[in-house]
């Protein structure tokens, strides 16, 4: 397995007392806060039952998910684990503000945990332990349009980088590979223990959702109960009141750029030139329709 941890060769590096490294694991692109001993941990890792697993591209509407299965059940061993009640990043390695996999290991039964990790680097054993994994979707333009405002938050980008920015998204030369491989990757996969959700039916319809997630991780709620959930939980509300129990590590500067920034489906339209919406659909477009995914792009 390749071990070296790199600065950026293929994120732009604008500031480097902030610019996070990029480690590969077996020649795969992961966050610098990865390491080549909780990796190995990760893939070897037996899952338990209860654990339930939030996964997703960056950007994708994970910590969206968080706040709304602490909602659904409130007593995660992981959220015992720190004053912030914080759900770590299982393939992290823990470090000051970053909860990682080895929050997640010590915790006590059930554990809420969320990953960015391809199928490919998932523990190998979570369909033998029968565990829950709810991987959501979100339309690639709107993750990449994303995934630039974080990058800038933590001053990696400026606003002038945002072509070349766009360029790297479409080639997969992004921490987690390409936006295609990640998805499919685990829409192909999706068995009895696999949850496929997507941003947009998330937006467009949040109680249907709460529902759905609950009965999932078996704790089922009445109508009301979701209801409630949905209100506390949607994007407006989260902005104001979650930011502490989010994993954002060091060095992000809500000033320029906020964690949580508009949270709406669509949003794509207002970074893409006409040019840049062309390319990008030259090389999603064909290849979203041959793997048979239904990407809503509103």
């Amino acid at each position: 397995m390749a071990s070296n941890s790199l600065k950026p060769t293929f994120l732009t590096e604008i500031n480097p007392d902030y610019a996070a490294p990029v480690y590969f694991y077996d020649k795969f692109p992961l966050l610098g806060a990865s390491c080549k001993e909780v990796m190995d941990q990760v893939t070897d890792l037996e899952p338990r039952k209860d654990d339930v697993y939030i996964v997703g591209y960056p950007k994708s509407g994970t910590n969206w998910l968080q706040i709304l299965l602490s909602q659904i059940y409130q007593d995660w061993g992981t959220l015992r684990e720190n004053e912030q009640k914080r759900i770590p990043l299982l393939e992290v390695s823990e470090k000051p503000n970053l909860n990682g996999f080895q929050q997640f290991d010590k915790a006590s039964s059930p554990r809420l945990v969320k990953s960015h990790l391809p199928y490919h680097l998932f523990p190998r054993k979570h369909q033998e332990a029968d565990c829950k994994v709810v991987y959501i979707v979100r339309n690639p333009k709107d993750s990449c349009v994303s995934l630039f405002h974080m990058m800038k938050g933590f001053r990696l980008v400026r606003d002038e980088d945002w072509a070349d920015h766009m360029t790297r998204f479409v080639q997969g030369k992004m921490w987690y590979g390409n936006w295609l491989d990640h998805v499919t990757g685990w829409v192909n996969n999706a068995g009895h223990n696999i949850m496929i959700i997507h941003y947009e039916d998330m937006k467009k319809d949040l109680t249907s959702a709460v529902s759905r997630l609950s009965d999932f991780i078996g704790h089922p709620l009445s109508l009301t109960e979701c209801q409630l959930i949905a209100e506390s939980g949607n994007f407006d509300n989260m902005k104001k009141t979650a930011l502490h129990q989010i994993n954002v590590g060091g060095h992000l500067h809500q000033d320029v750029s906020p964690f949580f920034r508009k949270g709406v489906a669509g949003d794509w339209k207002n970074a893409f030139t006409v040019s840049q919406n062309e390319i990008f659909d030259t090389v999603f477009d064909q290849k979203v329709k041959e793997s048979g995914l239904k990407i809503s792009y509103e």
